[in-house]
């Protein structure tokens, strides 16, 4: 809130009944396609876009994780080997083709292996996207979009501490 405007942090899922479930099928406490997936997390994409759409008519700045972008590539990585690449893609986005696309988004940018090591030192990460097999499809689906979608991405290097990472997500949003 440096610049003046007031911000606020949101996030997906959301506390909301949809995203319980889906942080329960993250954990892997509820068994789930991911096709079904998918469709709850739409679900709780509307939920949250009428959070989102009360805030910014208040005047604030939104901030939030795992929105739209991510749904896809988190999406394909899940149906990967299954279709072809942008039928996939594009299948995907039609969940979420009426919600609100963010101004910006970030994709921060760090080696698997390394996403890796920082993930088993974590108490907070034990979700079914938390494994190397799965973070290798998730990077290839974002590098994917972000080849065919260049103009909706800043790519930041997340291979730094968070200070050096903060500074840049700051300083790129003030512009």
């Amino acid at each position: 809130n440096e610049g003046g405007y007031p911000a606020v942090y949101t996030k997906e899922p959301t506390d909301h009944e949809t995203g319980k479930l889906i942080r329960k099928v993250l954990s892997r406490e509820v068994a789930m396609p991911p096709i079904s997936l998918q469709y709850l997390f739409s679900a709780d994409r509307g939920i949250h876009e009428i959070e989102i759409e009360k805030l910014l008519r208040e005047g604030n700045i939104i901030v939030t994780d795992r929105y739209f972008w991510s749904s896809v590539a988190y999406g394909m990585a899940d149906f990967s080997g299954s279709a072809d690449f942008y039928l996939t893609a594009f299948s995907i986005l039609s969940f979420y083709h009426r919600f609100i696309i963010p101004d910006i988004t970030f994709f921060l940018d760090l080696p698997v292996d390394v996403a890796v090591k920082r993930i088993s030192k974590s108490h907070k990460h034990k979700e079914i996207y938390d494994n190397k097999g799965k973070l290798v499809n998730i990077e290839r689906s974002y590098k994917q979009l972000i080849k065919k979608f260049k103009e909706e991405f800043i790519i930041v290097d997340a291979n730094r501490s968070v200070d050096a990472i903060s500074q840049d997500l700051f300083s790129t949003a003030k512009s």
